[in-house]
């Protein structure tokens, strides 16, 4: 035990540069695969498919839910041309930046995610 621990000092004082960019490499692929799994174990929960659209979803999370292209969802919401969704926007600041009610936002998107769903079903 005590030899690893010499050999580990060794290294560390002959080359602590790569040393310290080998433990960051691992520290971020260990983080990469985290998320990684992460993901796949949460869309892998069929209670994370086909949702009802909520206040606190985005575009983006509603066609992950609906495994449909992103733009699709954002034509479905009918927004006007000045409001484009961005990155994190929830329904509700769409709404919100609309003027509308964020019920008439979920009504407009849950038409025709029920239309999307009865054109992709067999």
């Amino acid at each position: 035990m005590k030899t690893r621990l010499r050999r580990c000092q060794r290294i560390w004082c002959r080359h602590r540069l790569l040393s310290i960019v080998f433990l960051l490499a691992v520290v971020l692929t260990a983080n990469f695969a985290w998320h990684t799994i992460d993901r796949a174990i949460y869309w892998a929960d069929p209670d994370h498919h086909e949702r009802s659209p909520e206040s606190w979803m985005t575009p983006r999370y509603i066609a992950r839910s609906w495994d449909l292209p992103q733009s699709q969802v954002e034509a479905l919401l009918q927004l006007s041309g000045a409001t484009s969704p961005q990155r994190k926007q929830r329904l509700r600041d769409l709404a919100r930046a609309e003027g509308i009610p964020v019920d008439e936002l979920i009504a407009r998107l849950q038409s025709g995610l029920a239309r999307s769903a009865q054109d992709t079903r067999p």
